[in-house]
């Protein structure tokens, strides 16, 4: 099954934010404009990037596609709620919890020991605002974990790009169409880095997520 329009539309925006290339997002951006589907789900696409990209690429992202489609950019699927409401009821280090685990799988208690390493606060932060707030808004997490592969790509962080390429599949993508996508953005994406990401799709097809 071929991967849907959208998605590489919206991937051709994370990654443009991500790399921090105003022509290309612009231009990525005209592109989204041209799709029903993908310019419904652009501001939630965009709002997911903040993790990777951080708020400054949002609010920049989000007032040029205002500008474009000469209205606010108000998320489709998200909500003013306050996490714990959308979650009903439920903590957002819970539901970041899942989420993670959804992600990373069996190696989730490794990856936030290394964070706890790295800086105590640290798994809290992606715990709750990353995987807790962000990513329970807006977006399935099949889509969202495909925007984090693209952002990955935008910045060129290998180690990263490995743990979210494992992570799209085990949250549902086939390693071709995975494959496929990549292939989609290569025009905008350093070919030694495109190739990596192949040879770690191939390598997960081998041996399962």
């Amino acid at each position: 099954m071929a991967v849907e329009e959208r998605v590489i539309l919206l991937g051709r925006v994370a990654l443009a934010i991500a790399s921090c290339d105003s022509d290309q997002l612009d231009q990525s951006l005209v592109a989204c404009s041209t799709s029903v589907d993908a310019a419904r789900d652009l501001p939630d696409a965009i709002l997911q990037g903040i993790p990777y990209s951080g708020f400054p690429g949002a609010i920049d992202a989000l007032g040029r596609w205002a500008r474009l489609v000469e209205q606010p950019a108000a998320p489709a699927h998200g909500s003013s709620r306050s996490p714990v409401a959308r979650s009903g009821g439920r903590v957002t280090r819970d539901v970041g919890r899942d989420n993670f685990e959804r992600v990373y799988g069996a190696q989730s208690d490794r990856v936030l020991g290394d964070l706890r390493t790295f800086a105590p606060a640290l798994e809290s932060w992606i715990l709750e605002f990353a995987y807790g707030t962000v990513m329970s808004d807006g977006l399935e997490l099949f889509d969202i974990e495909a925007l984090g592969v693209a952002s990955l790509l935008g910045q060129a962080r290998r180690r990263p790009l490995h743990s979210h390429l494992r992570g799209a599949v085990r949250v549902g993508w086939d390693p071709e169409e995975l494959r496929e996508f990549v292939e989609r953005l290569s025009p905008w994406c350093d070919n030694d880095l495109v190739a990596h990401a192949i040879d770690v799709i191939a390598g997960l097809d081998r041996e399962g997520a």
